[in-house]
């Protein structure tokens, strides 16, 4: 299959980036990609804005994709409104892997955390390849060693989180919880820091839309600490050049 039409609709809504397991955990960035409050506004109280690709080119940009669909078409199933808070979901993004589409925002102060939790819905249409949900990596070159974590679907189909220590290198801690194309999911990731390593779990959390089926995943993981710098990239994609897969081992 060709790489121009592996992802005709890739969606990520409300990606949400979250300090700490607690009830009333800190918000650090959430994206709902709503025309209110704005595309790429944060709709957390820090109001990181999120840069459109390369913020050049108009063909690295993902495109505003209207909530409900159509019956059958991607997103029917995702949760309107939102459960954890009330919002309405009206509108995702759309990524096509061919042209490269994602969202960055540099580095923040807020953003060295230790603990912390990935959420997302995400509608998958292309699998055989690596696909990036959302990362805190540096893709800007001399920036190499500011690798943190991204939260994947590997070529498998498996929901994974990629972890690093150093920022260079890393290892993949796959969840065993497969996400098959062509249904809506909600899917998050947990990374506990700990100096115990009885103590170091990583939970994942998936829900296929479509069935309304759970599954939870927790694994054990040897880092310690991640590396807390990063330029923070949210997408469905390929990677290509970045970041460097060779970057990480499989656990």
């Amino acid at each position: 299959m060709s790489k121009k039409s592996v992802i005709t609709v890739g969606l990520v809504c409300g990606v949400i980036f979250v300090s700490g397991l607690v009830a009333r955990a800190d918000v650090i960035g959430y994206w709902r990609f709503e025309d209110d409050p704005g595309f790429v506004t944060d709709s957390s109280v820090n109001g990181f804005t999120l840069t459109k690709g390369d913020g050049s080119t108009p063909s690295t940009y993902p495109t505003p994709y209207t909530l409900p669909p159509a019956s059958g078409q991607p997103g029917e199933y995702f949760d309107n409104p939102i459960p954890q808070n009330g919002l309405a979901n009206a509108q995702a993004a759309s990524f096509d892997a061919s042209t490269y589409q994602y969202f960055g925002c540099t580095d923040k102060t807020a953003f060295a955390v230790g603990d912390f939790t990935i959420e997302a819905y995400i509608h998958r249409e292309y699998s055989g390849d690596r696909e990036v949900i959302a990362a805190q990596y540096a893709d800007v070159s001399g920036y190499e060693d500011q690798r943190s974590w991204a939260l994947v679907v590997e070529s498998t189909g498996s929901l994974a989180l990629w972890l690093s220590n150093s920022g260079k290198s890393g290892t993949i801690y796959s969840s065993g919880l497969y996400i098959p194309t062509d249904h809506d999911y909600f899917v998050a990731a947990s990374y506990n820091q700990s100096e115990v390593s009885a103590e170091r779990l990583l939970n994942f959390y998936v829900k296929d839309l479509d069935t309304g089926f759970w599954s939870v995943s927790t694994k054990s993981h040897g880092i310690a600490r991640c590396t807390t710098q990063g330029r923070i990239s949210i997408s469905v994609r390929i990677p290509t050049a970045t970041p460097p897969m060779d970057a990480f081992g499989t656990a």
